[in-house]
């Protein structure tokens, strides 16, 4: 049994205790994996990678929407292995994202989709390693998502809670899949044709929203409180009440972004933009390699720019490692431009909103360095 802190709601004990549910049932699966055949070991080795780490965000709100409902701060060890199958969950919505947005990194390390296509290029074997990459994560995603519904089912909640639980977990695997879909969607229409009108814009603005709120905001944040209230027992007020603080609360951290291409527009007149990254998931240290040339790092001065106090909330609130924040999110800083250092005086009188971050310098080993 772990016991909740209010003055530090992912305190370390909490952590440590959905990190242990995890690494216990992921030791459950060596020996069925190992008697299937040993070159499934990848695939264990991968889905301990990236477990470990996060700020299990989505069980902390499974946990202390229990808490809320249950009048206790001791959380049982059956629901909080519960609360830590989301994070499974979690992990296997990544390995899909990282392919369908060809990341390189994730959480420091290369995506699961990289190392797996690395394994195929050491062994040398047939066929496009790339592909093979992507099919490993693919399959490594699937397998996770199979392993979040296991570890839930067999976490020792009763029979009644199991029967509660069941449908809002069903919704939110539902609700993250469909949403992933129309992320997709939206990236693949033309942004450009459709902003032309006002009517094209409230369309192209209403499908973002739409992906923001299923993709993101219900399944960190409003799911997460009902299956922990349900696991209580809560009646209906309960989950209404809890839906009506956690889907707003949700939206505000993944509110859709401005449009820039006025300010694009601006900038092109007056220099060259040399590259454009766009700052959603994976913050700065998932998205700004993706427009740099190999053997050079982008530097960020975190000084340079006043953070947005909600990030600032969570950080402080969740306990979160500030290093972390910057991996995670955009902490107000929505679109990067690379240009010449010779091109950033008439690109801020152009842009008076713009703010220079960082440089680009030499470097072997490094991408993004903050500091």
């Amino acid at each position: 049994m772990v016991r909740l802190v209010s003055a530090n709601p992912v305190s370390d004990d909490f952590r440590a205790a959905v990190a242990g549910s995890i690494h216990a049932f992921l030791d459950a699966q060596v020996p069925i994996l190992a008697d299937i055949h040993p070159a499934t070991a990848p695939l264990l080795e991968r889905a301990r990678l990236f477990t470990r780490g996060g700020k299990r965000l989505r069980p902390a709100f499974c946990a202390w929407a229990y808490a809320a409902v249950a009048g206790s701060l001791d959380l049982p060890e059956a629901v909080a292995t519960a609360a830590a199958s989301l994070d499974v969950l979690h992990v296997s919505a990544l390995m899909h994202d990282d392919v369908m947005d060809a990341s390189d990194f994730r959480r420091g390390v290369p995506a699961a989709h990289r190392q797996f296509e690395a394994d195929h290029r050491d062994a040398d074997w047939r066929g496009d390693p790339e592909q093979f990459g992507r099919a490993g994560a693919i399959l490594l995603g699937d397998l996770l998502l199979v392993w979040s519904e296991e570890m839930f089912r067999r976490s020792g909640l009763e029979p009644a809670q199991l029967d509660r639980g069941r449908p809002h977990l069903e919704a939110v695997r539902t609700e993250v899949t469909a949403g992933q879909y129309l992320d997709v969607l939206a990236q693949a229409r033309d942004p450009y044709t459709i902003s032309r009108t006002d009517a094209g814009r409230e369309q192209l603005a209403d499908l973002v929203r739409t992906v923001v709120t299923w993709k993101s905001a219900s399944y960190t944040i409003r799911r997460p409180l009902l299956l922990g209230a349900a696991l209580a027992g809560a009646d209906a007020a309960q989950l209404g009440a809890l839906t009506s603080f956690g889907q707003p609360l949700g939206r505000a951290l993944v509110e859709p972004h401005r449009s820039y291409l006025p300010h694009f527009r601006a900038i092109r007149q007056v220099a060259a933009i040399k590259g454009m990254a766009h700052l959603t998931g994976g913050g700065f240290v998932d998205n700004i390699p993706r427009i740099l040339p190999p053997g050079v790092c982008a530097v960020v001065d975190r000084s340079a720019w006043a953070v947005p106090p909600l990030f600032r909330l969570i950080e402080e609130v969740g306990q979160v490692d500030h290093d972390e924040m910057y991996r995670v999110f955009n902490m107000g800083i929505g679109m990067v431009l690379a240009v010449a250092p010779g091109d950033a005086p008439a690109v801020l009188a152009a842009e008076p909103a713009a703010v220079v971050i960082g440089e680009v310098v030499a470097s072997a080993t490094e991408r993004v360095r903050l500091r």
